[in-house]
């Protein structure tokens, strides 16, 4: 992906800004936070600030080398394209939660649910809208030997999976207005569906292929 410029700048500013703010900052922060959106799990600042951007980093190389592995995600520009504006909403979403550590370290309560819950509704309709635009390969997308065997199938499968994708992400963000469990439990349901109905769909559409 040469194209890349704006998810490379995302993870500079999310370097910066663990530095910016880092000498300001309690020696702990939070790291993890239990289904009441409540923190239970505590490290020193230095791991808390920088985890996000090294695992941003990490994932751009692993987004760099793919195609390099595989010819058919290497040959198409659509997939390539797509997959680089995942990336960036992925990159902005790991953003927001470093912003909701600093946050957190200067004494703002807030219920991290108000940041997760949207995000993961966001980088599902992302999905959903760009999956059509994958051809096939092995590395990204529903792969199941009815996809990966099958162009037709694999065209199917996606229309499908898109559908869900997209649609489940506006029900996950939908949920964030949910009272305490009923939040969790539905929040957790909708990944669920989503994920198995996407797996499961390219069963039914090789039938009919």
């Amino acid at each position: 992906m040469k194209k890349n410029t704006w998810t490379w700048l995302i993870i500079a500013l999310s370097f910066m800004a663990g530095m910016i703010f880092y000498s300001s900052l309690p020696d702990t922060l939070p790291v993890h936070w239990n289904a009441y959106g409540e923190p239970d799990r505590y490290a020193g600042k230095m791991f808390a600030l920088f985890l996000i951007p090294v695992i941003m980093v990490l994932l751009m190389l692993l987004f760099k080398y793919l195609p390099k592995i595989d010819p058919k995600l290497a040959a198409s520009d659509s997939t390539l394209k797509s997959t680089e504006i995942i990336s960036q909403v992925l990159m902005l979403g790991l953003t927001a939660l470093q912003g909701f550590t600093i946050a957190y370290g200067y004494g703002v309560q807030l219920n991290i649910q108000i940041i997760v819950i949207p995000f993961i509704g966001i980088l599902y309709i992302t999905i959903g809208n760009y999956l059509p635009r994958m051809k096939s390969n092995r590395f990204v997308g529903i792969r199941t030997p009815q996809t990966l065997d099958n162009e037709k199938g694999w065209r199917k499968a996606h229309q499908l999976a898109a559908k869900l994708f997209f649609w489940g992400g506006f029900l996950i963000i939908l949920t964030v207005f949910l009272p305490g469990m009923v939040q969790i439990i539905s929040f957790l349901t909708l990944i669920v569906l989503i994920s198995v109905l996407s797996v499961i769909a390219p069963l039914f559409v090789a039938k009919k292929s």
